[in-house]
């Protein structure tokens, strides 16, 4: 097996093992949702501020930047170019 090819075999394997990631966190999006929803119809007129729907707020943001992250990084990870294959195998240089 070539240097190449084991490169690609690790790109693969570290991009299989984010995306498996991603859908751990896509798991808890529904449970986020209904949260957010229910707090977001218990918001009263008299108080501006409601630390349950900020809470939820901020946590489906970062569930959502995560999701979106993580399934990015393995579709970099997936096509294993020029830049990955330099990362994992950086190029051997010749002694002189």
């Amino acid at each position: 097996m070539s240097t190449r090819d084991g490169v690609y075999i690790a790109s693969r394997a570290f991009a299989l093992y984010l995306f498996c990631w991603m859908l751990d966190n896509v798991t808890y999006l529904p449970g986020r949702i209904l949260a957010f929803i229910h707090h977001a119809n218990q918001r009263s007129v008299l108080f501006t501020s409601d630390y349950f729907y900020a809470s939820d707020v901020l946590t489906l943001s970062f569930t959502l930047v995560r999701i979106i992250g993580l399934g990015m990084a393995a579709y970099c990870l997936w096509r294993c170019g020029p830049r990955i294959q330099t990362f994992f195998a950086p190029p051997v240089e010749p002694k002189s």
